[in-house]
């Protein structure tokens, strides 16, 4: 609390004139309406249990959950799964369309990893398991991708289901094959399911390198793809400490221009690394997700006893951190400072979204809402603890006068335990900082941040003329 009230008297200076270094200043335009949220941001990696009502209804509701991913993996040994046994395979299987449905409750969309089905997890290298198409034989692959074909139809897991074929085919963890044979079970995979499922989004590459024109992988892909006729029918790549997004889809569209390629929806299907993982981060991904109107799902570092449990971290129970202790059975979830966080983004947030910038040395951003003459302002940073500042243009939009006061309250997220214990740690609701009174004129108002520590987050709002 100490740190919190420190950051409650630098706002309560606000009204102050500052110099802030503008490489450290977020922008919110409010005259330039973006339309309503999907809330893109709010998918994770695996996560889910496989009882469909293991995690009641609210956790998800109010988040506004509609996407996660996942394959099997953990419900048996590392690498054991098709190409070990038929028995491993389908217990993953069943583990993919027990995750589905839950997916499917709330009206999101599954994408089911392949490569997970097929024993590609990271585990493959212990089982010295084949790779599709190895001495140039494919019969493996074929009967591979029938059989799930098969499953999905006999458990009515097409609608809402996405297919990635495979996952980060760019590094010898998951693909320790030439890239050119990866083309090939890829074009053997799509041209199958294409006819078999066609209403089945397919979804790739998966990598975990951004695209460019300056990737000698992506533009290997781009080229095959382009010749072959078998472009993704979305764009899907990690980002794990890359560029921000506006940076990354800009790349990407120079990347499909270039082999004229169509501009497919982005699917940014595994994002934040584990030291990401904090409310402040959090925050800086979501005004990310929502600047390019992209779909994702958080990364799944927690442990893998726990890996089909509390959202991959986002929720926590008695004795989640003890693995002596945990209950997977037990419904008693509390949410930690991160759910806070896609609570207020998903259902605290309303009304339509509004343009913003993020700052010049792209460490500082913010995701804006307005509903009515109500403004809301969610700050979030890659775990920086100097000042940076948020400019709000056209307070006219909220009716508000050229020049006057106005009051902003000031909400805050917090992480107690930091990277060590956060994740396991309850927050019942955010901190109410209180509010503060700021002059402003020529339309518009600039106030400085002052985060607390480099784990929370914090939510600005301010209510115009009714």
């Amino acid at each position: 609390m100490r740190s919190l009230l420190y950051f409650a008297s630098a706002v309560a200076a606000m009204s102050v004139a500052r110099q802030v270094n503008q490489d450290a200043v977020s922008v919110v335009n409010l005259a330039n309406n973006t339309g309503e949220s999907k809330h893109g941001a709010s998918g994770v990696l695996y996560g889910l249990p496989l009882e469909i009502d293991q995690i009641p209804d609210k956790w998800f509701i109010d988040m506004d959950y509609g996407f996660s991913r996942g394959g099997g993996s953990a419900q048996t040994a590392g690498g054991h799964a098709w190409i070990t046994s038929f028995e491993e395979y389908k217990i993953r299987m069943n583990a993919v369309v027990a995750n589905y449905r839950i997916v499917r409750k709330y009206d999101g969309r599954y994408t089911a990893m392949l490569s997970d089905l097929w024993g590609a997890d990271g585990g493959q290298h212990q089982t010295d398991g084949p790779y599709p198409g190895d001495n140039g034989n494919w019969t493996m692959w074929d009967e591979f991708l029938a059989q799930v074909v098969k499953d999905l139809h006999e458990n009515d897991a097409v609608e809402g289901m996405t297919l990635d074929i495979w996952n980060e085919p760019n590094g010898e963890v998951y693909w320790d094959r030439p890239q050119e044979q990866y083309h090939e079970a890829w074009a053997r995979a799509y041209a199958y399911l294409r006819q078999e499922l066609p209403n089945t989004w397919l979804s790739g590459p998966a990598v975990n390198v951004d695209p460019s024109v300056d990737s000698e992988w992506w533009t290997k892909y781009a080229s095959f793809v382009s010749q072959n006729g078998t472009v993704p029918d979305e764009w899907a790549w990690h980002v794990l400490a890359n560029p921000d997004f506006a940076t990354s889809r800009d790349r990407l569209w120079e990347l499909l221009d270039k082999y004229s390629l169509p501009h497919n929806p982005i699917n940014i299907n595994e994002y934040a690394l584990d030291v990401e993982q904090t409310p402040v981060y959090s925050a800086w991904y979501i005004a990310n997700f929502e600047r390019i109107n992209a779909m994702g799902a958080r990364s799944c570092w927690i442990p893998a006893f726990q890996a089909y449990d509390m959202l991959s971290g986002l929720l926590t129970k008695p004795n989640a951190g003890n693995p002596e202790l945990y209950d997977p059975k037990d419904q008693n979830y509390q949410a930690t400072g991160q759910y806070l966080v896609y609570q207020y983004y998903g259902s605290g947030m309303t009304g339509h979204r509004v343009e913003t910038q993020i700052s010049g040395n792209k460490d500082f951003d913010v995701y804006a809402t307005v509903d009515g003459n109500n403004l809301k302002m969610l700050y979030g940073s890659r775990r920086q603890t100097g000042e940076s500042a948020i400019l709000v243009n056209g307070l006219d939009a909220i009716g508000l006068p050229a020049t006057g006061n106005l009051k902003i309250k000031v909400l805050a997220f917090p992480f107690p335990g930091g990277l060590e214990t956060g994740r396991f740690n309850a927050v019942d609701k955010p901190e109410d900082i209180g509010t503060f009174d700021v002059s402003y004129n020529d339309n518009f108002v600039q106030f400085p941040v002052w985060p607390a520590d480099q784990f929370t987050a914090y939510a600005f709002e301010i209510s115009g003329s009714s």
